[in-house]
C-alpha cells in the first residue's frame, strides 16, 4: 500500500526524470563538451534519480514496518512497566513515537519480536497496528 507522502514522493521523482530526459534528447545532437565521451552533467543527475527511483520502487518494505501501539489509557493494565518497555526499547536502539493527543499519550513501537516478547513477560497491553490503522490515528492526531 503506498501512502500519500510516497505517492507525492514518486510523482516527483517520476517528474524529475521526465524533465531530465527531455533535456538531454534535445541536446543529444549537439556536443558542448570538448570530448564527446566525457559523461555530461545532466547525463550523471539521471542516472542518480534513476538509481533513487529503483531503490524506492524496489524497497518499499522500508517504510512499511509493522508498528506496535502501547495504549496508555485504561485499556494498559500496567502503566509503569509499560514506559518501562518504551524507554528500553529506545535504549536499545529502537525508533519510537509519542502520540500525546490519542489514548492517553500512546507509544508507537517497531513490532519486533523482543518487543513483543518483553511486553508480555512484563504484563504490557500492545495492539499490532496495520498501515490503514496508522494513517487513521495520524489523521486523529493531527
Amino acid at each position: 500500500m503506498i501512502t500519500d507522502h510516497r505517492a507525492a514522493a514518486l510523482f516527483h521523482v517520476a517528474t524529475e526524470l521526465h524533465a531530465m530526459a527531455r533535456f538531454t534528447l534535445r541536446r543529444s545532437t549537439r556536443s558542448t563538451f570538448p570530448d564527446a565521451s566525457a559523461p555530461r552533467p545532466r547525463l550523471a543527475r539521471l542516472r542518480v534519480v534513476v538509481v533513487i527511483l529503483l531503490a524506492v520502487l524496489v524497497a518499499p518494505t522500508a517504510w512499511a514496518q509493522p508498528q506496535l501501539l502501547v495504549p496508555m489509557d485504561d485499556a494498559q493494565q500496567n502503566h509503569l512497566k509499560a514506559y518501562g518497555l518504551v524507554y528500553n526499547s529506545l535504549r536499545g536502539g529502537l525508533r519510537g513515537e509519542w502520540l500525546l493527543n490519542f489514548r492517553g499519550g500512546s507509544f508507537l513501537l517497531p513490532d519486533a519480536a523482543d518487543v513483543r516478547r518483553r511486553a508480555a513477560l512484563g504484563g504490557v497491553s500492545v495492539e499490532p497496528l496495520d498501515d490503514a490503522a496508522l494513517s487513521e490515528i495520524r489523521a486523529d492526531v493531527a
